[in-house]
């Protein structure tokens, strides 16, 4: 599943904020603003779906969608949900025009602006101008 959100989130960043991305596995240690969606495949398995991006990410995509050069952190973790809303959403479409994976999604939820430290199951970095999003799932059940 993280490969299909990764793909959906480099295709986000290509699309939405007109840069070039690329897939690292390396992880930041660095605070970011950190968001989860819960989705449900139709076979009944849960996983929790994070994604975390660093400040910059975030303040580019406030200037690009609301005209902001400087946003309050608030502002921030609004774009934070709205990015884990287009790029989940996303993804459901291309999983199941391209994969025929097929999932159900919650509302986002914002964790907080901290080191990624969650227990995962995968996760993948996509750099975009040396600034990193993370996509990392959980099974939960």
């Amino acid at each position: 599943m993280v490969d299909v959100i990764v793909e959906s989130a480099q295709n986000f960043v290509k699309h939405q904020m007109e840069l070039e991305s690329v897939k690292d596995s390396e992880i930041s240690s660095e605070d970011m603003f950190i968001s989860y969606i819960d989705i449900t495949m139709h076979d009944g398995l849960k996983q929790r779906i994070y994604l975390g991006c660093h400040r910059d990410v975030l303040q580019r995509l406030a200037d690009i969608m609301l005209f902001e050069e400087e946003s309050e952190d608030e502002v921030l973790q609004d774009m934070m949900l709205e990015t884990a809303n287009l790029v989940i959403g996303s993804a459901k479409v291309l999983a199941s025009e391209s994969y025929d994976i097929h999932f159900d999604i919650s509302t986002p939820y914002f964790e907080k602006i901290a080191p990624f430290d969650f227990e995962y199951d995968k996760i993948q970095s996509v750099i975009i101008d040396g600034n990193a999003m993370i996509v990392a799932n959980k099974t939960l059940q």
